[in-house]
């Protein structure tokens, strides 16, 4: 199994050097150069102390001092490198948190395309009926039908009123004749209950059918049977009110 090589850390420049520790430049660069400084020192100390004659004194204190200064810099680098660790599993987290949020979109994102899918036969049938509406609506238009103002017009003169159909107001068929047989023909006589009013308030005139049932029909209780009608033995038929 082939273990890829780590690149190491570049080599600081005098100037960049002079700046340890900052936190425009790499960490193991800084680390690195700071590990070699301490090792050169350690090396000429050594050396120093070693070729010194016995009993005389070495002038080390100049490697101390610089000892001493390689070592500040190392522990105020340990604690930037420990801040950068933390905003280092800061990422990590928010990276997984991204990660997991791009699931669930995409999640989410399926659902709505499946639903989609589901939902394009109600669309394209509800497009077809507005289609066929406005074709209906525009053919009305062109040959003069009734409109759905005029329609609901109509409908509001009818709503005080039941729902008994125009038929109602024919007059009662004599004997032999036929309940189809138009008013005002041989036998039937004229409109029953002509000189009621209708909604509107004006006067029916004569042999005057309205397509609803009148004030006083209704109080007769005539509907589609006539005024003696299917009822005819059952009880009184008195004009109510």
């Amino acid at each position: 199994m082939a273990v890829s090589a780590v690149p190491s850390p570049r080599e600081l420049t005098p100037a960049e050097a002079a700046l340890i520790p900052s936190r425009a430049l790499p960490i193991g660069s800084q680390l690195s150069h700071l590990v070699q400084e301490f090792t050169h020192l350690s090396i000429q100390l050594f050396t120093l102390l070693s070729s010194s004659p016995t009993g005389s004194a070495a002038p080390t204190a100049p490697i101390y001092a610089a000892l001493a200064t390689v070592d500040d810099k190392l522990a105020r680098l340990l604690v930037l490198h420990a801040e950068h660790q933390a905003h280092q599993a800061r990422i990590d987290a928010l990276v997984a948190q991204l990660g997991t949020l791009d699931t669930t979109w995409h999640a989410s994102a399926s659902t709505l395309r499946a639903c989609t899918h589901a939902l394009a036969p109600v669309v394209e049938s509800g497009a077809r009926d507005r289609a066929a509406i406005a074709a209906a609506r525009t053919a009305q238009e062109r040959e003069g039908a009734l409109s759905p103002a005029n329609l609901l017009a109509y409908a509001r003169l009818l709503a005080p009123f039941t729902s008994a159909p125009p038929s109602s107001l024919l007059p009662a068929p004599g004997p032999g004749e036929d309940h189809g047989q138009a008013p005002g023909g041989g036998g039937g006589g004229g409109l029953k209950g002509v000189g009621a009013t209708d909604p509107t308030g004006r006067t029916l005139p004569p042999g005057a059918i309205p397509p609803f049932p009148t004030e006083a029909v209704m109080r007769r209780g005539r509907l589609q049977f006539g005024r003696e009608g299917l009822l005819q033995g059952l009880g009184e038929t008195n004009e109510v009110g």
